[in-house]
């Protein structure tokens, strides 16, 4: 399993989102206000006929809490245990299972019926990915994410979400 960030940066506007909510955990605070700077996606890769594509904002801004749960899990437990992770913006309507046993995280994709491209394109699958690599990839992207913020936002994150 490889993650890869594919970012795209933009012209920001000139005027703050003034209806950003300044109470939300700092992470998605940073990476609500960085949506004025990039777009761009997170490209979970298992193989040349498995991936998954996330939209940086429409997937995982808003699945953001159930990706951080998943990480947690994989941290934490060995025991056979697992949720469910429903990308449903803007046209995504598809789902990234997971379970935690042992030493691996299993992880099925499954599409909607309104599943949009790219992921449309992608058939149904399941992979098994090693507990520490599923956990390394993440982090990576978050690092990556707050060096972005840091860049754009002018912004240094104390601590990763998880």
């Amino acid at each position: 399993m490889e993650i890869f960030l594919n970012i795209i940066n933009k012209e920001p506007p000139g005027d703050v989102d003034e209806f950003l909510d300044e109470e939300m955990p700092v992470f998605q605070y940073c990476l609500e206000s960085l949506s004025r700077f990039i777009d761009g996606e997170i490209i979970l890769y298992f193989s040349s006929s498995k991936r998954i594509v996330l939209d940086i904002f429409y997937d995982f801004s808003v699945c953001f809490e159930e990706i951080v749960e998943s990480v947690v899990l994989a941290k934490r437990s060995t025991v056979d245990a697992g949720e469910s992770i429903w990308f449903f913006e803007q046209g995504s309507d598809f789902c990234m299972d997971y379970r935690v046993k042992n030493d691996i995280v299993h992880i099925a994709f499954k599409k909607g019926e309104d599943v949009g491209f790219p992921n449309s394109e992608m058939e149904d699958f399941s992979v098994e990915v090693d507990r520490s690599e599923y956990i390394e990839e993440w982090t990576k992207v978050f690092e990556s994410i707050a060096a972005l913020f840091e860049d754009k936002l002018d912004k240094k994150l104390d601590e990763m979400p998880f």
